[in-house]
């Protein structure tokens, strides 16, 4: 019964309107409705007659859509702070990610004592592959995964295009610009120093190699979009398919 109420369903999502609550609102539509039309039917009424009837009963779909509306409390996020939402989400997010997953190299180099200027520091011999595994993560899973994310919430909550495009976009900016230094020493096992920086700092030159990471990372981002949208899509006509049944 809930394929009666789809244009109601998009009409909520679009507003704002968390799914969870749209969700539940369309089931106690759909029951509420299959109380009428059986009330109709019993009273001697056509299958199809009963349907437009109790449809009627109902009430307009913009004043079932108010309903839900004028209750602030069931909009989302995504919709009464989309800024928030896909700018200051995806820059905090990606800092912290990136301040954690700095965080075992660091404390390695703490364990082992830090050096100086003119002495290397020793470190264990798994410290490269572990410090690879970082960087590579940070920089090529990373930007997938925060994608992934933003992709999931314009989609559920049915988002103009332009955020996660905005979003795409700082996340292609910060994971693309972002580049890793490690000065390793003469000798086996010994480091000067590690770091990381973006291009996007003073200072900082931006290579043709870090430009056309950037373009890779939004193509990427945005190809995990289509392909959750056109999922989405997919499930929507087998949820509609099954309603009607």
């Amino acid at each position: 019964m809930t394929a009666y109420f789809e244009d109601l369903r998009s009409r909520l999502l679009e507003a704002g309107v968390k799914a969870q609550h749209v969700t539940r609102y369309m089931h106690e539509l759909s029951e509420h409705l299959e109380d009428l039309i059986a009330k109709e039917a019993s009273a001697g009424q056509p299958h199809e007659m009963a349907i437009k009837t109790a449809l009627a009963k109902l009430g307009p779909m913009e004043e079932l859509a108010q309903v839900m509306l004028a209750h602030k409390q069931f909009r989302s996020w995504t919709h009464r702070a989309p800024c928030t939402v896909f700018i200051l989400g995806p820059l905090i997010a990606l800092m912290l990610i990136n301040l954690a997953t700095l965080f075992l190299p660091v404390l390695v180099v703490q364990l082992v004592g830090p050096g100086s200027e003119h002495v290397p520091i020793e470190v264990p011999g798994w410290f490269s592959p572990l410090y690879s595994t970082v960087t590579r993560f940070d920089l090529y899973v990373l930007p997938l995964l925060c994608g992934w994310a933003l992709s999931v919430l314009a989609i559920r909550n049915r988002l103009p295009l332009v955020w996660p495009i905005i979003g795409f976009s700082l996340i292609a900016l910060f994971c693309g610009l972002q580049s890793f230094n490690v000065d390793w020493a003469a000798a086996p096992k010994q480091l000067n120093s590690f770091g990381t920086t973006w291009a996007f700092l003073p200072g900082v030159p931006v290579s043709g190699s870090l430009i056309v990471q950037v373009l890779i990372d939004f193509v990427l981002v945005t190809a995990i979009f289509a392909f959750c949208k056109k999922r989405q899509a997919r499930l929507d006509r087998r949820r509609d398919s099954s309603d009607f049944a």
